[in-house]
């Protein structure tokens, strides 16, 4: 999709919002996000960007759907059990607005490829279901100076952090070390389990921050940790701080905005 296409009025229950506008749709159709994690959160946060008019969205996920994900991954449905998550999901998306390009890349990150699967993002998306995948985002990003928010749920909560490399504190300055369970304090799913409606309200809160991300049109509330204690419907906001031995310290910034 071309911003001129973006900006000339395919999107006008968007663009007529003051705050949005001309310039902001067509900053969203220039831009290239990628998507870790095709899950609950991933396909979700994917269709909401699609269907905003991003210009290119990536799928990252090796995965392939199974019948005890479809309580919460709605966007597949039972008879493509088997199949690859990111193939079918790309291919839905591309349905959904054929104005975006969508591109599958159904593979697992790992510390020998991050780096080279998300070269040449403008934000990336870490949808992932555990705190190792997180951490594996966190440095990629990290290094290469890309901007990425982060989610994850367990029960009926869900927590989002938004990072500017070089601005904001990152995941490693929370302490986030672990390498099991979800990360962020949240229980494991063996014990709290996972519900889809926490997963949504995380994912279009996610889609949200990318669009701030990708154009500046809304704060994406960077450096602070949102949590969400689905049981009392609260939301509550933490300001991370940065440490200054961290690995984001030193970053060169924000690099492919």
């Amino acid at each position: 999709m071309t911003g001129d296409h973006a900006a000339a009025g395919h999107y006008p229950e968007q663009t007529v919002n003051p705050a949005w506008g001309e310039r902001a749709q067509r900053a969203l159709g220039e831009a290239t996000v990628f998507v870790v994690g095709a899950g609950a959160l991933g396909s979700l946060a994917a269709a909401y960007l699609v269907a905003a008019g991003v210009g290119r969205l990536a799928i990252v996920d090796g995965g392939v759907i199974a019948p005890d994900d479809l309580h919460r991954q709605v966007l597949y449905l039972s008879p493509e059990a088997g199949m690859s998550k990111a193939d079918n999901l790309a291919a839905r998306l591309s349905m959904l607005n054929p104005d975006a390009h969508v591109d599958p890349f159904p593979a697992d990150l790992t510390a020998d490829n991050a780096a080279m699967i998300l070269e040449g993002a403008g934000c990336v998306l870490d949808c992932g279901s555990d705190a190792a995948l997180r951490l594996l985002v966190n440095d990629a990003c990290v290094a290469a100076g890309t901007p990425f928010s982060t989610v994850a749920t367990a029960g009926f909560d869900a927590t989002l952090l938004t990072v500017l490399p070089g601005q904001t504190a990152c995941c490693r300055c929370i302490g986030e070390v672990s390498v099991e369970g979800p990360g962020f304090g949240l229980p494991t799913r063996a014990e709290a389990g996972v519900f889809g409606p926490p997963a949504g309200a995380a994912a279009s809160l996610q889609a949200l921050a990318a669009t701030g991300l990708l154009t500046g049109a809304l704060n994406p509330r960077a450096g602070v940790l949102l949590r969400l204690r689905g049981g009392s419907l609260e939301w509550t906001a933490q300001p991370v701080e940065c440490r200054p031995d961290c690995m984001c310290a030193n970053s060169g910034g924000v690099g492919n905005l």
